[in-house]
C-alpha cells in the first residue's frame, strides 16, 4: 500500500514500525531520525505537496511545491539506498532531507516499492530507478539503477509500487503493470507466475491504484473498487 498526503495533512501517526521512523514526514516539514530509537526531530524544508511511502521498503519519495523559477515541483528522496533507490547516483543511505535525484525538477507523482522508485513528470514521462531484480524498473533488463531511467516519454499521470512490481495509469485512464507477477499481483491472468519486463495493459477506466507486497487495489472511474492477487491473508475479502 502507498500512503499519500495533501497539503496540510500529517503522516506522523501513519508509520508504526521502528524501521519506518527514519522516513516519517509531516507535510511542510520532514521528520527524520538517525536511528530507530532516537526521538524524531523536525527539520524545516519547502512545503511538501505529496508523499509516497510503501509498506515493504525503507525509503520515501516526496514532492515539494512552491519552488521558485520554472521548477514548481521538485522530487526528493530519503532513507535506505542499498540498491540506488534514492536516485542520487550513489548507494549511500541518507536520513537527512534534501537528497534529490539529478534532473529532479517538474515531477507530479511518485511511488516507492521495497527498493525501487517510480515517478511521473509534469510532461507525462515515466521514470524509474533502484533495484531491478524482477524487472520492476521496466527497461527490459534486470540491471539495478542508481539514477532515474526514462521508461516512457509521455502519456502518464499516476504510479504505484509493490514490493517488486510496478503500476502506472496513463492519461486516458489505462492501467499498466510490470515487474514481479508470480503471485498474480499484475492483474493480468495470462502472465501469472512470471515477470513482466515492460509495462503491459491491465485494463481500462482506472483512476487510482495502490500496491501491497503481493496484491493490488484499484479504483475505477465509475468509483468501483477492484482487487487482485494473493488471498491467503484475506486482503481481497
Amino acid at each position: 500500500m502507498v500512503f499519500r498526503t495533501k497539503c496540510g495533512e500529517s503522516l506522523t501517526d501513519t508509520f508504526l514500525t521502528e524501521e519506518d521512523l527514519v522516513n516519517s514526514v509531516t507535510v511542510g516539514c520532514l521528520v527524520a531520525t538517525g536511528t530507530a530509537d532516537e526521538s524524531p526531530r523536525i527539520i524545516p524544508t519547502c512545503p511538501v505537496e505529496s508523499l509516497a511511502k510503501g509498506t515493504t521498503g525503507y525509503h520515501t519519495a516526496f514532492i515539494q511545491c512552491a519552488i521558485s523559477g520554472s521548477s514548481k515541483y521538485r522530487l526528493g528522496t530519503i532513507g535506505i539506498n542499498t540498491n540506488g533507490e534514492l536516485g542520487d547516483f550513489t548507494r549511500v543511505t541518507n536520513t537527512c532531507p534534501g537528497v534529490f535525484p539529478i534532473d529532479c525538477a517538474d515531477y507530479s507523482d511518485a511511488a516507492t516499492g521495497s527498493s525501487h522508485t517510480l515517478a511521473v513528470k509534469v510532461n507525462g514521462s515515466l521514470w524509474a530507478w533502484g533495484r531491478n531484480n524482477c524487472n520492476q524498473i521496466g527497461d527490459t533488463n534486470t540491471i539495478s539503477r542508481s539514477s532515474p531511467i526514462q521508461v516512457s516519454a509521455s502519456g502518464w499521470k499516476k504510479v504505484a509500487a509493490g514490493e517488486f512490481n510496478s503500476f502506472a495509469i496513463s492519461s486516458n485512464n489505462q492501467l499498466y503493470a510490470w515487474g514481479n507477477a508470480c503471485h498474480g499481483q499484475s492483474g493480468i491472468p495470462s502472465v501469472s507466475n512470471t515477470t513482466l519486463s515492460i509495462p503491459l495493459l491491465v485494463g481500462n477506466d482506472y483512476k487510482c491504484v495502490s500496491a501491497g507486497q503481493n496484491f493490488a487495489l484499484a479504483l475505477k472511474t465509475d468509483n468501483t473498487i477492484w482487487s487482485w492477487a494473493t488471498t491467503t491473508m484475506g486482503v481481497l475479502d
